[in-house]
């Protein structure tokens, strides 16, 4: 995973240094739309340093090329657990899509009410 770097923003015209980080999934950390994985995910997934772009994919070959990255991680379950906890409506994690997962929610839910009943 890519070292955080410092950056500096003006917040109520204060000067101020924030850590920033060249990795995708921090910065959407920071943001406050994806929660952290823990710091040893972090660092293992194939996808740290990667270009976020790939895994926010306008058409069908970058969604092959993210996934492909995805299938080689030694962490890809768990983030695929953590993209399904939250929600994620956008990007390719844990080597799904969005419309993949919401699939699987949906197997999951079935095969939830079945063992229940």
């Amino acid at each position: 995973m890519a070292e955080p770097r410092l950056t500096a923003g003006t917040i109520s015209g204060t000067r101020h240094l924030a850590a920033g980080s060249s990795d995708w999934r921090a910065r959407q950390a920071e943001r406050g739309r994806l929660g952290r994985l823990s710091r040893a995910v972090e660092q293992n997934a194939s996808c740290a340093g990667k270009d976020p772009e790939l895994f926010f994919p306008k058409n069908s070959n970058k969604t092959e090329l993210a996934k492909q990255i995805c299938r080689g991680c030694p962490v890809v379950r768990e983030c695929l657990v953590q993209a399904l906890r939250l929600g994620d409506k956008y990007a390719v994690l844990g080597g799904t899509t969005p419309e993949e997962r919401d699939a699987l929610k949906r197997h999951l839910a079935r095969r939830r009410r079945t063992v229940a009943a």
